[in-house]
């Protein structure tokens, strides 16, 4: 069974959110948020606090949670910024935190589908009635690809 929407909606959801770190903002970001906000007349972005991205086990972001919002809440596409307090690792809590934004559509990066977290997260949120959007990535542009660069540069 298919979890997600395989094709954007022809008419704007009242609310519609998207996350990510955003560390290390770039055009492949901006452009996954312009695309959610035309899909939606309200859009949340959900920024994870530093330390859910420290108990997700990933590398801690180089820019601070407060700075990524403020870099985030500036862009004319977005309607409202929140600080994510809890993980998409803990279905339940994550699940109580998007029933309270009262959304009706939730945007991914097109390189999540397969994952483990949206395999398991999805059929939950469709139950709840969110319509689950992956949205294509900017190629050749991530925030990974930067650090990368950055420390080969500073190997040398």
């Amino acid at each position: 069974m298919t979890f997600y929407e395989p094709t954007l909606p022809k008419q704007a959801y009242p609310i519609g959110y998207a996350s990510g770190f955003f560390d290390l903002f770039h055009v492949g970001h901006l452009r996954y948020l312009q695309l959610a906000a035309q899909h939606c007349e309200k859009l949340i972005v959900g920024v994870p606090a530093d330390e859910i991205v420290r108990a997700d086990q990933r590398p801690f972001p180089f820019i601070p949670c407060a700075q990524r919002m403020e870099i985030i809440g500036a862009l004319k596409c977005v309607s409202e910024v929140r600080c994510v307090q809890v993980s998409m690792e803990q279905p339940s809590a994550f699940l109580e935190f998007m029933h309270g934004l009262g959304n009706q559509a939730i945007f991914i990066g097109e390189d999540w589908r397969e994952g483990e977290r949206w395999q398991r997260l999805g059929p939950l949120l469709q139950e709840q009635g969110v319509k689950i959007h992956f949205l294509p990535r900017t190629e050749g542009i991530s925030s990974t690809l930067i650090k990368q660069k950055l420390a080969n540069i500073e190997a040398k």
